[in-house]
């Protein structure tokens, strides 16, 4: 199910406080530099020499001000991948920069729901193209962590559009189409990425991602072609021979299943409880009951699965 971005963003008392606390510093340091020059100024009958004060207050008031600022920008806690994407975007203490660091510091801390809130409130604000990529890229993520695919690949889609051109954006982007069945989207990407001179070791897993996505429309004809593509060029082998495993269920064939299901562990397939359970669950949608016990799990053994 979307969720729906709110009219108007409203923020608890303390994240209000919060936002707003380095602005009113400013604000006020203002007034109080302008009330001291002017007092100085009648008390003294020096104009300049009043000016100068009120101008050194302002001054000092405002270094701390964006001294606080860059401590805080300094504090949030980008991985240093996420470092080298967002560069010096939202570096600033206005609120928006301020909301976006603080639905970074909720997503860092897997609080997804108040990290979305957030980030599309940034949204709200004026912003320029790159900033908006950068903020697309991460509603994306955080949509992608929820469970929601769809929205995710539309907020990827976006943050290209934006001109944010880096890997990520059409990886994450396939991902999601994949695990949201949105075949023909995911086609297209995987082609465009294909034809790119991609580092192997970072998109191992492309064509064992297309695989299971025919796997889960129940097409293993066309799956079983990017599992064999996918070992044929020795990218993420044992997820590709579980993958022809499952597949080769989906064709009725539980000899071969089972064959590749063996090679698969050999290989020792990440998440090797959660592809037993998998597989063992495929099986059963095919009327097959395979005896999978004396590899070392049972029934409900593991709350993960590779779809």
């Amino acid at each position: 199910m979307p969720m729906k971005k709110d009219k108007k963003l409203k923020y608890s008392g303390r994240e209000s406080d919060f936002l707003g606390l380095f602005e009113r510093i400013n604000i006020i340091s203002s007034v109080l530099s302008a009330v001291f020059a002017i007092v100085y100024c009648q008390i003294t009958d020096n104009v300049r020499a009043g000016m100068y004060c009120g101008l050194a207050a302002y001054l000092i008031s405002s270094a701390a001000y964006i001294g606080g600022g860059w401590i805080f920008y300094f504090s949030t806690p980008y991985s240093e991948h996420d470092k080298s994407i967002i560069g010096h975007c939202f570096s600033g203490f206005d609120r928006a920069s301020l909301l976006f660091r603080r639905g970074m510091r909720c997503l860092a801390d897997n609080s997804l729901a108040d990290s979305l809130r957030m980030l599309l409130g940034v949204d709200e604000y004026r912003l320029n193209t790159k900033e908006k990529a950068i903020l697309y890229f991460y509603t994306g993520v955080c949509y992608r962590n929820m469970g929601y695919p769809t929205n995710a690949a539309a907020y990827f889609i976006r943050s290209g559009e934006n001109g944010l051109d880096i890997p990520d954006v059409r990886l994450n982007a396939l991902r999601c189409y994949c695990r949201a069945g949105s075949i023909h989207d995911a086609e297209n990407i995987f082609t465009e990425m294909c034809s790119d001179n991609l580092d192997r070791d970072y998109f191992n897993f492309l064509y064992t991602e297309m695989g299971m996505m025919f796997v889960r429309a129940d097409d293993p004809d066309e799956a079983v072609k990017y599992f064999e593509k996918s070992i044929e060029l020795d990218m993420d082998k044992a997820s590709a021979t579980g993958g022809l495993a499952v597949a080769s269920l989906l064709k009725g064939d539980l000899d071969s299943g089972m064959r590749y299901f063996r090679k698969a562990l050999i290989a020792n397939i990440p998440d090797r409880k959660g592809f037993l359970e998998f597989f063992r669950t495929t099986a059963q949608n095919c009327g097959f009951d395979p005896d999978l016990e004396s590899f070392g799990t049972k029934p409900g053994d593991s709350e993960k699965s590779i779809s």
